[in-house]
């Protein structure tokens, strides 16, 4: 088969959860016969001129890879950035010739943010069928993340996208329309979204930014009935986007595999004098390290309990300066940076227990199914895909997302019970090898095209 792979970043410069489960099934189907290609988006400058320069291959071990470098501009002839973000007409056009030449069976969709849905759109055309893979929520929120902000839980958006409006004006610059959302309740904001779109409401610069996201949500759902099939590794996003208005026969539960050849699974986990806890991800707000740094703070000193923060974030963005200032005191606590993937095995065999502490619903983070392979005992937020992971008190525990004193006192137990803590982890489930996991996904392909 020929399988045309998208993701919205990829590898050497981007190493996440998304862009390794897309990398590792690209290595396995090439393994197996397969021919495969990628297409890919790249956050590039701030302009670049001719848009003939936003396009470039490059081919990663052994894996053609078709770039397009995204910029928050007007481009392919459409001026309004906010509709560029989900249907950009020069990535279609980019994507139809890609089409042409590589001439693929079937297009399988890991995320679409930076290219836009224009791809489904030439792939319908094309009559080349479509698989997508839900790693986050971007088919319902531009910002792929479903938090307002104050990191407040969303369920997508509201009549005529109000609450999506609202978000997003109140993170602009301060000015006097931010200040009116900020007051404004969705329902009365819906009201004027309606005025706007039907061009009964006086010209502003925020206007078109109103009809794009106001359009945004009708336009992923009727490319998306295009799609033969949509994949979800949670019930959490399977219930949401249902509640989108997709439909409920097209997504199936299917969860990720690992390369657990490389990750160990050690033994012995809290029996050293010290309970070795670590976090493995961005230091962003919306992961909750605050809520574990300030855990860890919250035990007494004679607490034997060490935290490692592995991850990077921006050192210009003052949360991470914040996180740093915060932990600065506590000895307990090492800020030791990002790591190459492959190496992730090394790192979990030195820890004891993981803590996943994120505020938003996540889906089915990588890093989970990477410290159960390990045995690890993972402690995560009660909330979307991390706690359908865990069967609390049998193979994890769970906590109140944000509750920094509640996770301190979950800690201080394991750090007390070490029976339990050995416990837990050798309860661990092993999770699906990336072997098996592209055995089913050929099936999925297969049966698609009816051979």
């Amino acid at each position: 088969m020929r399988i045309l792979l998208t993701v919205h970043q990829f590898l050497p410069e981007y190493s996440a959860g998304t862009e390794i489960v897309a990398y590792s099934v690209a290595r396995e189907l090439i393994a197996r016969g397969d021919q495969v290609e990628i297409v890919t988006g790249f956050p590039g400058p701030v302009t670049l001129g001719l848009e003939q320069a936003r396009f470039d291959r490059y081919e990663y071990q052994g894996i053609p890879v078709h770039r397009f470098i995204h910029t928050y501009e007007p481009m392919g002839g459409e001026s309004n950035i906010a509709v560029l973000e989900h249907n950009n007409p020069l990535v279609g056009g980019f994507f139809q010739q890609i089409l042409r030449e590589f001439k693929p069976d079937l297009v399988h969709a890991y995320h679409l943010a930076r290219l836009s849905v224009s791809p489904l759109e030439e792939c319908a055309r094309a009559g080349v069928p479509v698989v997508c893979t839900a790693t986050d929520f971007w088919f319902i929120c531009p910002l792929s993340q479903l938090l307002l902000p104050g990191n407040k839980l969303c369920r997508g958006p509201s009549w005529n996208a109000a609450n999506c409006i609202r978000h997003l004006a109140v993170v602009q610059k301060d000015n006097l329309l931010r200040r009116i959302f900020y007051r404004m309740p969705d329902w009365l904001v819906g009201s004027v979204v309606a005025y706007i779109r039907r061009g009964w409401f006086p010209p502003t610069q925020f206007n078109p930014l109103v009809k794009a996201m106001s359009a945004r949500p009708e336009l992923l759902r009727r490319r998306l009935k295009d799609v033969k099939k949509i994949l979800v590794p949670s019930k959490t996003v399977r219930d949401l986007l249902v509640g989108a208005g997709l439909d409920a026969a097209n997504v199936i539960l299917f969860p990720y595999g690992i390369d657990v050849e490389h990750i160990p699974r050690v033994g012995g986990k809290g029996e050293a004098p010290r309970l070795r806890v670590g976090f493995i991800g961005t230091l962003a707000s919306h992961k909750g390290p605050t809520v574990l740094v300030d855990a860890i703070r919250r035990l007494s000193p004679d607490v034997p309990i060490d935290l490692s923060l592995y991850g990077s974030g921006n050192p210009a963005n003052p949360y991470v300066n914040k996180l740093r200032s915060d932990a600065g005191a506590e000895a307990r606590i090492r800020f030791l940076g990002a790591f190459d993937n492959r190496k992730v095995g090394e790192i979990l065999a030195e820890l004891d227990v993981l803590v996943v502490p994120s505020l938003w619903y996540e889906n089915t983070p990588m890093v989970i199914y990477e410290a159960q392979a390990a045995g690890c005992v993972v402690v995560a937020s009660d909330l979307g895909g991390m706690s359908e992971m865990i069967r609390a008190g049998e193979d994890g525990l769970l906590f109140p997302p944000g509750d920094s004193a509640a996770l301190a006192q979950v800690l201080k137990n394991l750090c007390e019970d070490r029976p339990m803590v050995a416990r837990l982890a050798t309860n661990a489930p092993r999770p699906l090898s990336v072997k098996d996991q592209v055995t089913r996904l050929q099936g999925i392909y297969r049966q698609i095209l009816g051979l």
